[in-house]
């Protein structure tokens, strides 16, 4: 594993033999694969894998969910005669066939409600199974970023590091729903009526300036507690990120509500929390309920929030929520 907790070199006896190591991006997505030992491999880059961020899943209960989507797989890299495959994907982007550039099938696969191979057929592999986890061969079982789920049951082999956070079961996966919901990163399940900050933020600040253009007037000076200062300061509070902490992970968490809710008085602008741990699920989980201590009753559900952390003194990496 590598400092993110993210899967970073495969030694196995099992087809494909050898030592395998894993290059992600900074999302947690596998875009490399190199081979014969050391960071870059002996042989250098053996498969690449090529990604759409953040796309829409189809739209179950009105969902706005986004997941990166695999695009293509790039494969025998170290060759003179790369293949390149167009990744097919269901309606949560998980992968069902690839196709070559003749456009036959070269890997098809038939999934069972839980994620379980009904049937894989074709020459070529690929090991991305629901969005964000890698089957691995040597247990049979798919890795999830924080842990590992199994298809056979429905159900993930270790306790949610973050706790309670999706019903009454630790064990469980996406609330039962996996046609409906996913979990790339094995700690919860994406809300499918979430909207993104830039949806809710960006529009409004959009719409002002827009505002002002129209009555061709100048922004007045307004106080601290005016609806335009109180979008600008969730603009900078959204993009804030923790401070170092030498030897462990530190989280920041920021919430911003809805905006016809806060000019109502009902909800504040946003709410923010810090964390400190060892471990990356516990400085979240920190971070997360000191924002949540601080929202007022009545505005627990109608919140848009947003995870910065770091380790030491990294570069600080987003957590999308």
């Amino acid at each position: 594993m590598d400092v993110s907790g993210l899967i970073a070199i495969r030694d196995s006896l099992v087809a494909p033999a050898g030592v395998t190591h894993y290059v992600h991006d900074i999302f947690g997505n596998v875009i490399a694969e190199t081979a014969g030992g050391g960071a870059t491999g002996a042989t250098g880059t053996v498969r690449e894998y090529i990604w759409l961020y953040e796309t829409e899943i189809a739209p179950t209960m009105g969902s706005r969910t986004t997941v990166d989507r695999p695009l293509a797989v790039v494969d025998a890299v170290n060759t003179g005669s790369p293949a390149t495959w167009w990744v097919h994907v269901d309606h949560l982007n998980r992968p069902v066939k690839m196709t070559n550039s003749t456009k036959a099938a070269v890997w098809t696969a038939v999934w069972q409600p839980w994620g379980a191979a009904q049937s894989i057929t074709g020459s070529a592999t690929l090991n991305t199974r629901f969005p964000g986890q890698w089957f691995q061969v040597e247990a049979g079982l798919h890795y999830n970023w924080h842990r590992h789920y199994d298809p056979t049951l429905g159900r993930y082999t270790q306790p949610d590091p973050l706790g309670f956070v999706d019903g009454p079961s630790v064990y469980g996966y996406v609330r039962g729903a996996p046609g409906q919901f996913v979990d790339p990163e094995g700690l919860f399940v994406i809300n499918p009526v979430t909207v993104t900050i830039t949806r809710v933020v960006v529009t409004a600040v959009a719409k002002e300036i827009l505002r002002q253009i129209i009555t061709n007037s100048q922004p007045s000076s307004s106080s601290p507690s005016s609806s335009s200062d109180s979008k600008k300061k969730g603009v900078e509070e959204w993009n804030k990120k923790p401070p170092p902490e030498p030897g462990r992970y530190s989280c920041r968490y920021v919430m911003y509500f809805n905006e016809d809710d806060c000019e109502k008085g009902a909800c504040p602008p946003f709410v923010t929390g810090r964390g400190w741990s060892a471990t990356l699920p516990g400085a979240m989980s920190q971070a997360r309920q000191e924002a949540q201590s601080k929202i007022p009753p009545g505005c627990k559900h109608q919140h848009h929030g947003q995870m910065w952390c770091r380790y030491g003194s990294n570069p600080p990496f987003n957590v999308r929520q």
